[in-house]
């Protein structure tokens, strides 16, 4: 089982190489860890949320979504019952945001499925 205070020391890990912030949130957009820059968290949990929910509910099953925004790249994955947002600046490329989010995703599933 994972600790809530633990969950920003495992997120800050993927912060590097062009990734700026990492964060779980509910599904309701709510902030439950950030690591990195979190002067956006909250407006980034709620935008990535609503995206992710409105795909779910039109039925496309999606393993992870890359937005290309005019600050950097957005990764968003689904964790158990939460979502995983990794953000990456400008010059990052989208295999190394991917494969970060990847690897980050397996490595919470197991303990947050115990959780939510």
């Amino acid at each position: 089982m994972i600790r809530p205070k633990v969950l920003p020391n495992i997120l800050v890990q993927a912060n590097t190489e062009g990734i700026k912030t990492s964060l779980l949130a509910n599904f309701e957009g709510s902030l439950l860890a950030v690591a990195g820059d979190d002067s956006k968290a909250d407006e980034i949990a709620a935008i990535s949320c609503n995206i992710w929910v409105s795909y779910e509910e039109n039925g496309q099953e999606l393993d992870i979504l890359l937005i290309d925004c005019e600050q950097g790249t957005l990764a968003i994955t689904r964790v158990s019952e939460l979502i995983l947002c990794l953000v990456g600046s400008e010059d990052v490329k989208p295999g190394l945001l991917k494969l970060k989010a990847t690897s980050l995703r397996q490595y919470l599933e197991e303990p947050l499925m115990e959780v939510f």
